[in-house]
């Protein structure tokens, strides 16, 4: 459970910052999502006044399985009519950070698996073993360490 600004949340995935709102994500089961906005203590450095904050209930953001090439939840966020237009550019600002880390990660686990199959079969040729064997030694140690290095600029881009 977490306590922020007098609101107990049960469990926590992420936090989500917008102009001079926090917007806290807290999961109410495996497919339901609720968004509670909480005021922002980073706003020029001042602490908040004491009027409270009440969350603010949304249950129609759905959240999918996991995607097979970039293993993130794909969400599926609500429409209507009757959102505000802050809240309208939240959702859209939303879906574009979605689909940005979507297609950051479907292309850097792609290139990932590519390289590991691609040293998998050059060192089951060079050591005579076969392709379990060879992914369930000591090399695959150096295999990680190169990739990791090979797209250090990229991952410190994507921060």
């Amino acid at each position: 459970m977490y306590f922020l600004r007098g609101h107990l949340f049960r469990s926590a995935t992420y936090f989500l910052k917008q102009n001079h709102f926090l917007y806290f994500v807290s999961v109410q089961n495996q497919n339901k999502v609720q968004f509670h906005c909480v005021e922002s203590l980073l706003q020029n450095n001042k602490q908040a006044d004491n009027t409270e904050v009440k969350p603010i209930p949304d249950e129609d953001v759905w959240i999918g399985p996991p995607h097979p090439t970039s293993q993130l939840r794909i969400k599926v966020f609500p429409q209507s009519e009757d959102f505000s237009e802050e809240e309208k550019a939240f959702y859209l600002q939303c879906k574009k950070t979605q689909e940005w880390h979507h297609q950051y990660w479907e292309a850097h686990n792609k290139e990932f698996h590519e390289s590991r199959n691609l040293f998998i079969d050059k060192m089951a040729r060079e050591k005579n073993l076969t392709r379990d064997e060879v992914a369930q030694s000591d090399d695959m140690a150096l295999f990680y360490q190169h990739f990791l290095k090979r797209n250090y600029s990229k991952h410190m881009t994507y921060n």
